[in-house]
């Protein structure tokens, strides 16, 4: 059997084109459109949510100055949790314009950036902890295995 590589290569493309931009599409507008019906973005459902992540504990560094970076940090969450255990040196990425906005309310450092370009642009940066708690599902194979190259 002859099987047309460019054809199929083309095909290929043309699906990941589609699947890009619908998810940039989902993620312009990702708290208004499917996150907000799930939490709550006021102080109440960051210390529910804070409360949820108390097993995480035993994971973190002892040393509160601890550079922390959390990729795909939504409203900031997990970075609201980690401010209130006494960590100092904390920053979340997110590439949800929504999602930045809330977390600054909410006087958190969430900057907007798609987790490739965010560590392409930072190689030289050191962290002593990275986060990903809900961003690799998000993203394709081929994503994952690039974010897991720039982690040493």
């Amino acid at each position: 059997m002859i099987v047309n590589t460019v054809s199929s290569k083309k095909r290929e493309l043309n699906r990941e084109g589609k699947f890009m931009e619908h998810r940039k599409t989902l993620y312009r507008s990702y708290i208004s459109s499917i996150y907000q019906n799930l939490n709550e973005l006021s102080e109440v459902g960051y210390e529910k949510a804070a409360k949820g992540y108390k097993n995480y504990l035993k994971f973190l560094p002892k040393d509160k100055t601890s550079r922390i970076l959390d990729c795909g940090a939504g409203p900031g969450y997990f970075v609201y949790f980690l401010k209130k255990q006494g960590y100092t040196n904390v920053v979340g990425i997110d590439s949800c314009n929504q999602a930045v906005e809330i977390a600054k309310g909410m006087d958190l450092n969430i900057l907007r950036y798609d987790i490739l370009d965010f560590l392409e642009n930072n190689k030289s940066e050191c962290f002593d902890l990275i986060v990903a708690l809900d961003i690799l599902e998000h993203l394709t194979k081929d994503e994952v295995l690039k974010v897991l190259s720039y982690l040493e």
